[in-house]
């Protein structure tokens, strides 16, 4: 139980520290401690997604936009169905290239300029069958949540501004991760209950103390360290990845 707590620390000081990333080295963590193949990690994994997007989305629920990640979950329903059945006849080999590919895409992004493109809003259905279908895919055949990908999808396909498009993806993150981990499995954990209930508890006490550390020492925790931190993390998961 004691590594799974520590798990869930990781996982929920990095949530702490940058807002995002858990799932990236949740993944790679959860194949090493318990030797799942990728298949099965990428599903294992989900439960550790949607809780840690909750976590996450508390001290943001004002910025998002529910009834739009509302309709993104109900649209992504048939997408993570129909993903599901295909995931059994993708190659181990082409799963984890495409998670590697979104983890070195996330570092790239992360050492960008960060200028979130305002693009032409198009209608709210439009917005809706867009991001559900992309978010029931990405999450179902990867076992990430896809911040990465819907935030700036978001904000390109509709007004709202960086700190809205965030809420609501991470919104829909929680959602779908728990609606993809319960239509690919039985609503049973594979490592047990015990553990997954150190994990969680890590997880939430390691996010709640990061998080008074950034309010009392702001210096300490400035950007440059949490992107640092952030970079570090996303090269060992990509390393655990491909090892």
């Amino acid at each position: 139980m004691l590594s799974w707590g520590i798990l869930g620390a990781v996982v929920g000081a990095l949530l702490g520290l940058t807002g995002a990333g858990g799932s990236v080295i949740a993944l790679p963590l959860l194949q090493y401690l318990t030797g799942l193949s990728i298949h099965e990690a990428s599903v294992a994994v989900l439960p550790i997604v949607g809780i840690a997007a909750v976590v996450s989305l508390l001290p943001r629920i004002r910025e998002a936009r529910l009834r739009l990640a509302a309709l993104i979950l109900l649209v992504s329903v048939p997408a993570t169905y129909l993903t599901a059945m295909v995931k059994v006849l993708v190659p181990p080999a082409a799963i984890t290239a495409l998670i590697v590919f979104f983890i070195v895409w996330a570092l790239i992004q992360t050492w960008r300029t960060r200028q979130v493109s305002e693009g032409v809003p198009i209608p709210f259905w439009g917005v809706g069958a867009i991001v559900g279908v992309i978010a029931g895919v990405l999450t179902t055949l990867t076992g990430l949540g896809g911040g990465i990908v819907l935030t700036p999808l978001l904000a390109g396909l509709t007004d709202m501004d960086a700190s809205e498009a965030t809420a609501t993806a991470i919104a829909v993150i929680a959602g779908n991760a728990f609606l993809s981990f319960f239509v690919q499995n039985s609503p049973s954990i594979p490592f047990g209950w015990l553990s997954f209930g150190g994990l969680v508890l890590g997880l939430i006490v390691a996010n709640v103390l990061v998080m008074f550390l950034m309010r009392v020492c702001p210096k300490i925790c400035s950007q440059r360290l949490r992107t640092g931190v952030y970079t570090v993390v996303l090269m060992l998961a990509a390393v655990l990845m491909l090892v």
